[in-house]
């Protein structure tokens, strides 16, 4: 099963986050911000 790179973000995010809620928001962002540069990149 193959990730796109988004994907592979989550499943990491997902990982790490199931501790803390404010760090899930943090990463949240984060993620989002990366998204963003990304798909400005592949466009």
């Amino acid at each position: 099963m193959k990730l796109t790179y988004p994907e592979m973000i989550d499943k990491v995010d997902l990982l790490k986050t199931k501790r803390s809620p404010s760090a899930q928001d943090a990463l949240n962002e984060m993620r989002e911000a990366s998204r963003e540069r990304i798909e400005e990149r592949l466009r």
